[in-house]
């Protein structure tokens, strides 16, 4: 039987969801939506773009923060460098430990998070209003001020490294980062996120600190606020814990675009399995193409939406020739 699956991570759904709710954002922030604005678009003097959005139903505010931090910066021989800095960045500051951060925003019951993506450096945090100003404190602290501790740094190299072996027992994960390569070749979107066995080793301190201070810029960075609080609040807020934060004085990086695929390309890894993972794509478009949203309806009809979608319907309930069939769409700033 012909087993085609995806490789679908919660992270990754929220980065997909979160990139598009900000390209709305961006796209419709001045524009009359249902009679209301969907949010209102605030530059901060160092370039920091807010997007609020009140909603006073729940006494309850959610934070989104993208930085453009992301593995498509990073070189091959130091592939998970943004990753790991993202992740780090939880793991202590220069005020406070990494158990004193957890145990902060788990006393209030809060969450506080940060991961690395491939265009952006994602972190995210939600608390009760009343708890707020700890929350963006707490938000900025991680941002601002990461020490990168050699400890930590060794802890979370290993965690990632036994995760990358983890995966090769996983046969969908393996067919989907072999397309991966085959499709996007040498750019870094061909790459894990987290980069691979032999490179996670040659990270060092100074390297982590380096894309720190180079990447992790204000005018580089895009934070929706959604909930109970209003936008001169939100933005007062804002400009005490981020108003101090320089804009970089490092040249924008010129990325080039994946180059285009010269014909067909064909890999086949052999696995002592009852079923075959079949994963098969090529190039798409960027996220700020005017067809995104077009493509997205589109791909619900084709394979994304579940048993309702047409190659569900034709592969599996139909033919029976798969237990599993569905298609993805993934658009990046590349």
């Amino acid at each position: 039987m012909i087993d085609t699956k995806k490789r679908v991570f919660g992270r990754w759904r929220w980065i997909v969801g979160v990139i598009g709710m900000l390209g709305l954002f961006l796209a419709v922030a001045s524009d009359v939506v249902a009679g209301e604005l969907l949010a209102k678009r605030v530059v901060l003097d160092n370039g920091l773009t807010l997007l609020v959005s009140e909603k006073q139903a729940l006494p309850i505010v959610t934070v989104q923060v993208l930085i453009k931090a992301g593995s498509v910066l990073e070189l091959k021989d130091k592939a998970g460098l943004a990753n790991l800095a993202a992740e780090l960045l939880t793991r202590g500051t220069k005020t406070r430990s990494a158990l004193e951060i957890s145990g902060a925003i788990e006393f209030v019951g809060g969450s506080l998070a940060s991961w690395g993506g491939a265009d952006s450096a994602p972190a995210s945090l939600t608390v009760l209003k009343k708890d707020l100003d700890l929350g963006l404190d707490l938000l900025a602290d991680i941002l601002l001020n990461p020490v990168f501790a050699e400890e930590e740094i060794q802890r979370k190299v290993k965690e990632t490294l036994a995760a990358i072996r983890k995966k090769q027992e996983e046969p969908g994960v393996v067919a989907e980062e072999a397309l991966d390569t085959l499709v996007f070749g040498d750019h870094p979107y061909g790459r894990p996120v987290e980069g691979a066995e032999e490179s996670l080793p040659r990270i060092t301190r100074t390297d982590l600190q380096t894309f720190h201070a180079t990447s992790y810029r204000p005018e580089r960075t895009i934070v929706a606020v959604v909930g109970d609080v209003g936008v001169e609040e939100i933005v007062a807020k804002f400009k005490a814990r981020f108003g101090a934060w320089r804009r970089g004085d490092v040249p924008e990086p010129v990325l080039l675009s994946p180059p285009p695929l010269d014909g067909l390309k064909v890999k086949k890894i052999n696995k002592d399995l009852t079923q075959a993972n079949i994963a098969l794509g090529h190039l798409g478009i960027s996220r700020g193409n005017p067809d995104y949203y077009a493509v997205q309806v589109m791909n619900y009809i084709l394979g994304s939406g579940g048993f309702a979608s047409r190659l569900m319907t034709n592969i599996r309930e139909e033919k029976g020739w798969a237990y599993d069939i569905d298609s993805t769409f993934v658009a990046r700033l590349q």
